[in-house]
């Protein structure tokens, strides 16, 4: 009996402490309760909200950053610069303007809160970090700037849009739109606030003062405040912490990622981080998909040499209509005749892997994309590149000064200046 008392109190403490054991917070993990602890946890927060979130193939969640470089190239379909070649692709029906609310095409991706969320879950909890105030204060501008980047985007896409300011749970998630003057107010208040707590220093991808300026000049833009774009640009361009990069050619490739044009940029790192979405603009015959094709209207819209219009110079020839244009055409575009990667790109030859009703990656324009690709033979892998998205440039600044005093009819030499990059 007196054995059986102690077997049964053995087992007893065996099972408490198990439990303690089992009651344990998982020590390779975070949560709620356990993180803000150091400098290192409120880095790796913000710095989340940058790069987004893997799956358990390693492989970065579509969406999850920031702002993701193949949606960059893709909005350019809803323009009547580039065409979308494939309708599951999401951006056809956007362009061509049949899109439905049943069937939005990709707009879904542009409509999305995951990132005001996290940023929102940054905002609340920062204050508990044991970072010193001044880096405190960058980082919540940082945040700040990403989330009035989501609203504006939001906003000038959707008009109206719910503007929400902390996490949510369920029971009060359901929170009423506000119109798009009032988002765009909250966007310039964000940065205006925001801009003032950064500095022009440009740190590998952060958000800096002059993308929280840049972004703003963009929202002025958009409302038609003109004399606030003017303000706002203009001191982006007194700091002088800008300047025009010296060959237009190679100013997107990954050798001069981060040069002295670039404002807001996304950040990537091949096989850690890779963009891997390069290839969808190279041509068929070099192993690309075909899927953002610049179209005829865009080409066209390039000066002749003498910087007139196609319809205005009498150096434009329609029989060799690429011949005496804007250098920028010839580094963005690879038009039939071109030399690209060492051979003539030749898609009006019936023959061709690059016939535009030949096979099915084959640009239905004739056109296909050089820019960010110079020379696709200098990557490894056209589908794993370290090669980092431009979002914004200096160049934009500069026209959008110029744009803002026509309108007001300000016209100075700056405008000249401006315009003639």
């Amino acid at each position: 009996m007196k054995l059986r008392n102690i077997t049964i109190a053995l087992s007893v403490a065996t099972l408490l402490f198990s439990c303690q054991k089992l009651d344990q917070e998982p020590l390779d993990a975070y949560n709620a309760d356990n993180f803000w602890k150091t400098e290192a946890e409120t880095d790796f927060a913000v710095t989340g909200l940058y790069s987004g979130t893997r799956g358990s193939d390693g492989k970065l969640a579509e969406g999850s950053a920031w702002e993701d470089g193949t949606q960059i190239f893709y909005m350019d379909c809803t323009s009547d610069n580039s065409n979308s070649d494939f309708p599951w692709e999401g951006f056809q029906a956007l362009g061509n303007g049949t899109a439905t609310p049943t069937n939005s095409g990709n707009a879904e991706a542009r409509y999305t809160y995951e990132h005001i969320r996290r940023a929102n879950y940054i905002l609340e909890n920062i204050e508990k970090s044991p970072v010193n105030a001044e880096k405190k204060k960058r980082l919540t501008a940082e945040v700040r700037v990403i989330r009035a980047y989501k609203y504006f985007d939001m906003a000038t896409l959707f008009g109206g849009v719910p503007i929400i300011t902390k996490t949510l749970t369920t029971e009060n998630s359901f929170v009423p739109a506000n119109t798009q003057k009032e988002v765009l107010e909250f966007v310039e208040k964000e940065l205006k606030e925001a801009a003032a707590d950064l500095s022009f220093a440009k740190g590998g991808g952060r958000m800096s003062k002059g993308a929280a300026l840049g972004l703003l000049a963009r929202c002025y833009a958009f409302e038609k405040k003109y004399q606030d774009v003017i303000n706002t640009t203009q001191e982006i361009i007194s700091s002088a912490n800008y300047k025009l990069f010296d060959d237009y050619a190679t100013l997107f490739e990954e050798a001069n990622e981060n040069n002295s044009e670039v404002m807001m940029n996304i950040e990537y790192l091949v096989n850690v981080q890779g963009y891997t979405s390069l290839g969808i603009m190279l041509p068929n015959s070099m192993g690309g998909w075909g899927s953002i094709v610049p179209t005829q209207s865009l080409v066209d819209a390039y000066e002749t040499a003498d910087g007139q219009t196609i319809d205005e110079s009498k150096s434009y020839d329609p029989a060799n209509p690429y011949e005496k244009r804007d250098p920028r055409l010839s580094a963005t575009i690879v038009y039939p005749g071109a030399l690209y990667n060492g051979k003539y790109f030749d898609p009006l030859n019936p023959k061709s892997e690059d016939y535009p009703s030949g096979p099915d990656n084959a640009s239905s324009t004739a056109y296909n994309y050089k820019k960010y690709i110079q020379n696709p033979s200098s990557y490894a892998n056209i589908w794993n590149v370290g090669t980092n998205i431009i979002v914004m440039r200096y160049a934009e600044m500069l026209l959008l000064n110029a744009e803002a005093k026509i309108e007001l009819g300000i016209i100075d030499n700056s405008v000249y200046d401006n315009i003639d990059l």
